[in-house]
């Protein structure tokens, strides 16, 4: 009984620490169908902080050698403080991701939460050195109807209808647009040697280039999205892929990062429950709404391109998984490249979606630094060279495109993002945990690069965001400028006398034209 006692604020404490969990959820995934996924998540969580609060009221009893008592306010208000200060530093570290992800009511609600736990926690610091118990409960019922403020919040987003656009707009006749949508390129491997990169280097020379920075979080159909869109997640409201279980209820979007809920997703406590299609393909869907042939072409590891993998990197042997990521990276590109390469002549916007060089660089920037654990010397010195002989191999998809590339048509090459390595201390974690092949990241976004050239642009470096290219692409194909976009016309590509001769028209949105073709 007296331990009871004695861990009786631990109990209180991790179960406020599991509602407010749940509250964070309820708002990042704003959809009234999580709400039957909660209860598993606050008593999860509520066990897990209670296994992590064990531990410091024991080491506090010790200094103090305080008896037990029904209520300890001491220890109920010191471990609230420390509850409420990890889950504010969690909600501070992902602002920055959800304020691009969110929309605008429920990045507030999430911001406010943030700012309630801090304040919770800064209150229960304040009120360590009292000793009436009274005011202790009224604290711990404080804290608990805060939270619950935001839990039960609304947070359904809702949408305006938007005009069609005017049918007296139409598409510029000659003007092609083919884009070679590259996952992981980075300025710093296009800039090597004419003799090592040939098609590369001379676009650079003859077009316009520069690097390229995306919203924040980078998730792989998101930021695609975001590309075909002109719009951050929190303005398009498709935010997520992947519609998640947890312990086999809920339908959760998204999961804040910092709160251990990727170690969660390895454990299988949260599972894949489905996928979440794109709403529509943005610029593509409307380029077809005028009557133009437009496509978004992307690969499939079927069939497998042994001979490629073979002819490229001798030093990956079959049966390791270093052959069988690079089987999968070079198959499922070929087979995006090969079939572009048929329909591209016969296409007014066509978009060419490889993602290989992101699926190596995740795995093997181990082998371009040594600080990575679990990478043996030969190894070191066998797959160095691999994301390099990556880069060549997409320097020859770009030739044969610039071989078949209609005299007045625009070419655009173009990576959101590009991957760094993990930091050390996240590489030796993960290894221990059992993913001893991922290496790379760019949930971050560090900068990518474009290329873009046609005979119409100048030889000149500028750098823009992911969101621009689709006003400037509708544009250059005789469309009008969506207001709503959240990207620019980028008019410094463009030289003066087509800036001149093509005025910019603007329209308020295409979201008429978007939920029609859907």
């Amino acid at each position: 009984m007296k331990r009871l006692k004695f861990f009786l604020p631990s109990l209180i404490a991790s179960l406020w620490g599991g509602f407010s969990v749940g509250a964070i959820l309820k708002i990042v995934n704003i959809m009234p169908s999580v709400s039957e996924g909660i209860l598993p998540v606050i008593v999860f969580y509520s066990i897990f902080l209670l296994i992590l609060l064990f531990p410091l009221a024991i080491f506090v009893n010790l200094i103090t050698g305080s008896e037990p008592i029904l209520l300890n306010s001491r220890y109920l208000t010191g471990e609230i403080f420390v509850v409420s200060l990890f889950l504010a530093l969690a909600l501070y570290l992902n602002s920055s991701y959800m304020r691009n992800l969110l929309p605008q009511i429920a990045y507030y609600n999430f911001v406010a939460l943030g700012l309630a736990l801090g304040v919770i926690a800064l209150l229960s610091l304040s009120l360590l050195s009292r000793k009436s118990r009274v005011i202790f409960v009224l604290f711990t019922l404080l804290a608990f109807s805060t939270t619950g403020i935001f839990y039960t919040t609304s947070l359904r987003q809702k949408t305006s209808p938007s005009p069609a656009i005017p049918s007296a707009y139409g598409l510029a006749e000659g003007r092609k647009v083919i884009v070679l949508y590259m996952e992981g390129l980075s300025l710093n491997d296009l800039l090597r040697s004419p003799r090592e990169l040939p098609n590369f280097s001379y676009l650079i020379n003859k077009g316009t280039w520069g690097k390229v920075g995306a919203p924040v979080p980078c998730l792989s159909e998101i930021t695609f999205y975001s590309f075909l869109r002109g719009m951050k997640p929190s303005r398009s409201g498709y935010f997520s892929s992947r519609v998640y279980s947890f312990l086999g209820r809920g339908d959760f979007k998204l999961f804040p990062r910092w709160l251990f809920f990727q170690l969660l997703k390895r454990v299988k406590v949260i599972k894949i429950k489905g996928t979440i299609p794109m709403p529509d393909h943005g610029l593509v869907d409307v380029v077809k709404n005028y009557r133009g042939k437009a496509d978004i072409v992307e690969g499939s590891s079927k069939p497998e391109n042994r001979d490629t993998v073979v002819a490229l990197f001798p030093e990956a042997r079959p049966g390791t998984w270093q052959y069988s990521t690079l089987l999968e990276a070079v198959s499922m590109d070929s087979a995006a490249a090969e079939r572009a390469l048929k329909i591209a002549r016969e296409r007014d916007f066509l978009v060419v979606r490889l993602e290989g060089l992101k699926l190596i660089k995740t795995r093997f920037l181990k082998y371009t630094s040594d600080y990575f654990p679990f990478v043996s010397p030969v190894e070191l010195e066998e797959f160095m060279g691999v994301p390099g002989k990556y880069i060549l191999f997409y320097d020859h998809i770009l030739g044969r495109f610039l071989t078949q590339l209609p005299p007045d048509a625009f070419l655009l090459v173009v990576s959101p993002f590009s991957v760094e390595p993990v930091a050390p201390w996240r590489s030796y974690l993960e290894g221990l945990f059992g993913d001893k092949l991922t290496c790379g990241d760019f949930l971050d976004c560090p900068d990518g690069v474009y290329i873009a050239f046609s005979p119409w642009t100048n030889n000149t470096s500028v750098q823009v965001s992911l969101l621009d290219f689709t006003p400037t692409l509708a544009y250059y194909m005789g469309l009008p400028v969506e207001k709503e976009s959240q990207g620019r016309v980028v008019t410094e590509w463009f030289k003066k006398e087509f800036f001149i001769e093509n005025p910019i028209l603007f329209i308020h949105s295409y979201g008429g034209v978007l939920r029609k073709g859907r």
